[in-house]
């Protein structure tokens, strides 16, 4: 009788009110993060994960894929918002070519001998 108990009180990570979010593959590789530093998440984590990115992108499952996306690359093993570029500073981590934009590839490929276009 103990254990139809505690079987009764068991939730499921597969149960039908599970949110979207956790289905993605942007969760998946945040739970697989977590699991890989041996810090894997719990049902209360997955439910407080959960909250948190409500909390940080109401609605926005864009945003929420995106935040898992950062906290997944910087290896956190929580969430936080996203953070956005400084002005005049480059990404953190990323190669300096991130940073450029079209015109400034354009103009550097005109400007490199190796790139002349001249046939010469």
């Amino acid at each position: 009788m103990a254990q139809g108990r505690k079987n009764q009180n068991q939730t499921s990570l597969f149960d039908p009110q599970t949110p979207a979010i956790t289905e993605t593959e942007e969760w998946k590789g945040f739970a697989d993060m977590r699991r890989a530093m041996k810090k894997p998440l719990t049902e209360r984590a997955i439910s407080l994960a959960v909250a948190k990115l409500d909390q940080l992108a109401p609605g926005n499952v864009e945003t929420q894929k995106a935040i898992l996306d950062q906290s997944t690359l910087r290896c956190w093993l929580s969430l936080y918002p996203l953070e956005k570029p400084q002005r005049g500073a480059p990404n953190q981590g990323a190669p300096r070519s991130a940073s450029y934009d079209m015109e400034e590839l354009e103009r550097y490929i005109r400007e490199v001998p190796i790139f002349d276009q001249g046939g010469g």
